[in-house]
């Protein structure tokens, strides 16, 4: 209890500013000197001191510890009153303080995560163009080295024979390599490809060969047309043959291909 009672006097010394508190250990229970008091609006002085007479009145005497505890409590009471607006107003200002830092913590995250979108976004984008640069220079080595193949292919072919029924045709015919006569092969062209050529409206293309010559050598020349046999078959109409899977050291004579044939280009 003395300990109690020295705890809230000091409280109570401090709010009410009367200076140094003097321990009640020191002191007699029974007969204290404490510092002046209000109680219930009049001020009480300690013991051997007197203050100025004020409008107010002037109780002297001693206290018992219980009316002490109870007086210092009222006065921690009023007092914790007198800060609750403050209390309230401090609470307040940290919880609008908290809900900004939240606020700027959580715009500085969004923002983080934009950057990094944004960086992820470039990246990609990056990556796409070199792979479509890529593509594009594959591409075009490609065309480039296929254009040199068909101009390799054509190159290679044999002459053409002459048109039927002509004096170079029977000349031909007499030799030993038109033995087995001239035949007229027409290519139908496929539709929906990217090869190019001179008439896009162009579907048929038509080429003499002689009978003695191989399949490879009709191979070769629908590959110098663009129709390479990596990627189209080439088939005769009636028996339908894929002409790409036969022996390419036939002649055509020994496919039955003399005098005319329709052949048909088809994309794989």
């Amino acid at each position: 209890m003395v300990g109690k009672v020295s705890g809230q006097l000091e409280v109570l010394c401090i709010v009410l500013g009367t200076g140094e508190v003097t321990n009640p250990i020191a002191l007699a229970l029974d007969d204290v000197a404490f510092p002046p008091l209000n109680i219930g609006g009049q001020n009480v002085p300690s013991p051997g001191k007197s203050f100025p007479s004020t409008a107010q009145s002037t109780v002297t005497g001693s206290l018992k510890p219980d009316v002490i505890v109870a007086e210092l409590w009222q006065a921690y009471t009023n007092y914790m009153e007198l800060l609750a607006p403050e209390f309230e107003a401090e609470t307040a200002r940290l919880a609008r303080q908290r809900v900004r830092e939240e606020q700027e913590a959580a715009y500085q995250e969004s923002l983080r995560q934009d950057q990094l979108k944004a960086k992820e976004k470039a990246r990609a984008e990056e990556e796409e163009r070199i792979e479509r640069e890529r593509l594009a220079r594959q591409r075009d080595q490609q065309q480039t080295e296929a254009a040199q193949r068909r101009l390799a292919v054509a190159a290679s072919l044999p002459r053409e024979p002459p048109a039927p029924n002509t004096p170079a045709a029977k000349a031909f015919l007499a030799r030993p390599e038109g033995a087995a006569g001239i035949t007229s092969l027409r290519f139908r062209l496929p539709r929906n490809t990217t090869v190019t050529r001179p008439d896009p409206n162009q579907s048929t293309l038509l080429r003499r060969f002689a009978g003695l010559d191989k399949l490879q050598t009709v191979l070769d020349y629908a590959e110098s047309q663009g129709y390479p046999v990596s990627e189209y078959k080439l088939l005769t109409t009636f028996p339908r043959r894929d002409l790409t899977t036969l022996d390419r050291n036939s002649t055509l004579a020994d496919l039955k291909l003399v005098p005319q044939e329709t052949l048909t280009l088809e994309q794989r």
